[in-house]
């Protein structure tokens, strides 16, 4: 009985910090997005720290779903 009730506290707390990531490395990969629609001289290098914030942020999107997530659950 004690190890069903913490099991469900660390996989609400790590659910959590999960959704936190995906918060965050949105917006970065919108801040790079941005940067790179409106910035003048575009390298390579540019274009691949916005792929690499998409593909990242697309990763732990479906870590999530795999989770069966619920983000109405850990609204704040």
């Amino acid at each position: 009985m004690f190890f069903k009730n913490r099991k469900g506290q660390l996989k609400r707390k790590y659910d959590q910090k999960l959704l936190t990531q995906m918060e965050l490395l949105k917006e970065k990969w919108e801040r790079e997005k941005f940067l790179l629609n409106h910035t003048v001289d575009v390298n390579e290098n540019l274009k691949k720290q916005v792929q690499l914030a998409e593909k990242k942020y697309f990763y732990l999107f479906k870590e999530a779903k795999a989770r069966k997530i619920n983000i109405n659950d850990y609204k704040k």
